[in-house]
């Protein structure tokens, strides 16, 4: 299999949960199968894991929209003999649409989660415009991968989806076992010493941008 992934934004070096969970991915998913990665020029390609990257695309917001990038990654797949084209998020869902249906290949959406419904716990009035695009996109994949049970249960609901080509695949990480009791007990002291912490104080630890 060979595989074209599209990833929109800076990912790498990974730094935060999203970039960690789409660097991890690619890592583990390029020792399977022969993939590449076309990205924008602000990601570090000494930090891609077992896999290609290309940085072709702009840092520019317009890149969104830029139509010519169609012929470029049309003439990539034909030289690389892709089979399968990996958008993350729907955001370049026309793009992915595009690809499909004029270099005859599969088309895979990897959703980090219902992209409409963050923008609308954001109070933003164009939130139901992005519903609609999620959902024309995600119609026309031939696999679509969500990140939760819940997200894939109201996309199956809400979007109409088969659920025969929707899959889960949760946030992973690389630990080889779970930290022991006596190793978080020691992690929970330097915690509560770096920062003055009381004994019945409650730790949350909340990592995101």
């Amino acid at each position: 299999m060979n595989i074209l992934s599209i990833v929109s934004y800076n990912f790498l070096p990974p730094k935060m949960g999203g970039q960690k969970g789409i660097a991890l991915f690619y890592k583990f998913f390029a020792s399977h199968v022969n993939l590449i990665c076309i990205t924008t020029k602000n990601n570090d390609v000494a930090f891609a894991e077992n896999y290609r990257v290309l940085n072709i695309l702009s840092n520019n917001p317009l890149r969104y929209i830029n139509i010519f990038y169609f012929f470029s990654l049309k003439k990539i797949i034909k030289k690389n003999k892709i089979t399968h084209v990996i958008i993350e998020h729907p955001y370049y869902g026309w793009l992915g649409v595009l690809l499909k249906w004029f270099c005859k290949i599969k088309l895979v959406v990897h959703s980090h989660n219902i992209e409409a419904l963050r923008f609308k716990s954001m109070n933003k009035w164009w939130w139901g415009i992005l519903w609609n695009y999620e959902k024309f996109t995600h119609r026309r994949a031939d696999i679509n991968f969500f990140i939760h049970d819940d997200d894939k249960a109201y996309a199956i609901n809400k979007f109409k989806l088969n659920a025969e080509k929707c899959s889960t695949i949760t946030y992973g990480f690389e630990l080889k076992r779970t930290p022991s009791f006596e190793e978080i007990l020691a992690a929970g002291k330097i915690i509560t010493a770096r920062y003055a912490i009381k004994p019945e104080e409650k730790i949350i630890l909340f990592n995101g941008t």
